[in-house]
């Protein structure tokens, strides 16, 4: 017994050396029937079986509708248009998976969402997420089909990996010809536990719901279906492969101003600060280290704290008790699927779970009502109108993550050139055409000679000067590319003279930048934000 161990310990070490710099690709596909009644649920099975990439179809969410946010994902929509057909399409990927997710193609009946990544082997990962809901017949049927054959026509001969998948409404083989006809060899990825993917009048289905794959890499590990899950007529259709590891991005952490004051004191008399006062050290040196060594010993003294996507701190608002009338209705679904039950016995379960939905629905609300009234009482505008744009979804997100148009008209889709199109366009932007700015020649014409002079703004600047500018600089305001918010830099404002070492420090950047003209490189980056303005969000031009 103690070889068999021995043995069985060696061979589980084995594997894990050869699944090193590999990771599971899990995709998910769901016609949802419906997204707001059936949210909850819905993110009951996501917790569960954590899909890296979900593609839902029938959302039902129209224009007017705000964004469908769900706990943990990027998602990107195509909301439902009567006059042009479809009824709502959804992209998401899981925040923590690594991936990054832009909108690409957006038809009423389907879409395509561009997921990208960089495997720890330091390649690019990218896949063509296509995501349809066919419709069953008719004009709207062929105008989509072709749509899409052109669109995979044009995929065909680049590297890209291609998943589709989605409600097709059509059976396997008809599905596999119409993808096929691209000139694109698709693989379908079969599902092992069913014959269909949809109840049909209390029985079994066809298999209309699919996912296919191009240029993976790897065959499925699985492939199966969630026929016991009664959120829709349709059953969640899962699959895995395994790929290369992908990157995760680091934890954003931030400075806790509340928890920064608490050690003030320490932190801008820490002795980590003594070189960086002396005038050994070059500026870019000096300042670099300085924002360093701030973060650094905020860490140490416990002022640091990570941030979270808020929508992965958003909890399900279900109690226990609802939690478990759910899984006894659908332990009921799946008896009364094997006529083990009558439909009475399976109604009454739904019934029950339903109504209990409801009341902690309602009990949810009331208490996202107190609260707003205890901003509201307590008047914190700022907390108030963020809780209310978390709430009803207005809340901004990144327009310029989509692919965008370069000078010669070609659509950008990775990250990498996308950059430098917004860094061409910016330059552009900037640019003096006129020449005006390198001469005085204009300007000497146009201004009046007799002003007066102010020579103390030759003066080379004070320590007072610098305490009366930080005084002035507001609270509760985003950091700059450092990271370190206006409450760091004014911990030093109420000193007469410069006497801490944090103190020191600044007064001797400052005043070399002032008399030298001199700005450190780590000063020189600043964030841009793009307007949108009205017309096609791809063109860079429609940005102010």
């Amino acid at each position: 017994m103690e070889i068999n161990k021995k043995f069985r310990k060696k061979i589980s070490s084995d594997k894990k050396n050869v699944n090193l710099g590999k990771m599971k690709l899990k995709v998910m596909t769901f016609n949802i029937r419906g997204v707001k009644s059936a949210k909850p649920e819905l993110e009951l099975l996501l917790q569960k079986s954590k899909p890296d990439i979900l593609l839902i179809q029938e959302t039902f969410l129209s224009k007017k509708s705000y964004r469908c946010r769900i706990p943990g994902y990027t998602t990107i929509e195509s909301k439902t248009e009567l006059t042009k057909g479809g009824n709502g399409l959804l992209i998401g990927v899981r925040n923590q998976s690594g991936l990054v997710l832009s909108e690409f193609i957006n038809y009423p009946t389907w879409m395509v969402g561009l997921v990208q990544g960089k495997t720890k082997r330091n390649e690019n990962f990218r896949i063509n997420v296509v995501n349809v809901h066919m419709p069953s017949w008719g004009i709207r049927k062929k105008r989509t089909m072709n749509e899409i054959q052109s669109f995979l026509k044009n995929r065909n001969g680049t590297k890209d990996a291609i998943i589709f998948a989605g409600d097709f409404n059509m059976d396997i083989v008809r599905s596999d010809q119409f993808l096929k006809k691209s000139g694109i060899d698709f693989e379908h990825s079969r599902v092992s536990n069913s014959s269909g993917s949809r109840w049909n009048k209390n029985d079994m289905g066809r298999m209309i719901d699919h996912i296919f794959y191009y240029r993976i890499g790897s065959r499925p590990n699985w492939c199966i279906a969630n026929k016991y899950l009664n959120i829709s007529d349709h059953f969640p259709i899962t699959t895995e492969w395994d790929i290369s590891a992908i990157t995760r991005p680091p934890k954003k952490r931030k400075i806790n101003v509340k928890k920064m004051e608490l050690v003030k004191d320490q932190l801008i008399s820490s002795n980590r600060f003594d070189l960086l006062a002396t005038d050994r050290i070059d500026i870019n040196q000096s300042t670099k280290e300085l924002i360093d060594t701030i973060w650094e010993e905020t860490d140490r003294l416990g002022a640091i704290t990570d941030l979270t996507d808020p929508s992965e701190e958003k909890k399900i608002f279900l109690s226990t008790k609802t939690i478990k009338k759910i899984k006894k209705k659908q332990k009921v679904f799946r008896l009364f699927t094997k006529s083990k039950i009558d439909i009475e016995t399976y109604i009454k379960a739904k019934n029950v779970a339903e109504k209990s939905k409801k009341q902690d629905s309602k009990k949810f609300y009331e208490k996202k009502l107190m609260k707003l009234n205890e901003y509201l009482t307590t008047n914190e505008s700022q907390k108030m109108w963020n809780f209310i744009k978390f709430s009803t979804g207005k809340i901004k997100t990144s327009i310029t993550a989509g692919p965008v148009l370069d000078p010669n008209n070609v659509l950008i889709t990775d990250s990498e050139s996308k950059l430098k199109v917004w860094e061409t366009h910016f330059k552009n932007l900037a640019k003096d055409s006129t020449g005006n700015s390198r001469t005085t020649e204009k300007w000497e014409s146009l201004l009046n000679n007799d002003v007066q002079i102010f020579p103390e703004c030759d003066d080379s600047i004070t320590w007072y000067d610098i305490t009366s500018a930080l005084k002035n600089i507001p609270n509760n305001k985003s950091p700059g590319m450092d990271g370190i918010p206006n409450e760091v830099w004014k911990l030093v404002s109420s000193e007469a003279s410069p006497t801490s070492k944090v103190a020191r420090i600044i007064f001797r950047i400052l005043k070399i930048i002032w008399d030298t003209g001199k700005i450190p490189e780590t000063m020189t980056t600043s964030i841009i934000v793009p307007v949108p303005k009205k017309g096609n969000l791809q063109d860079p031009n429609n940005y102010r």
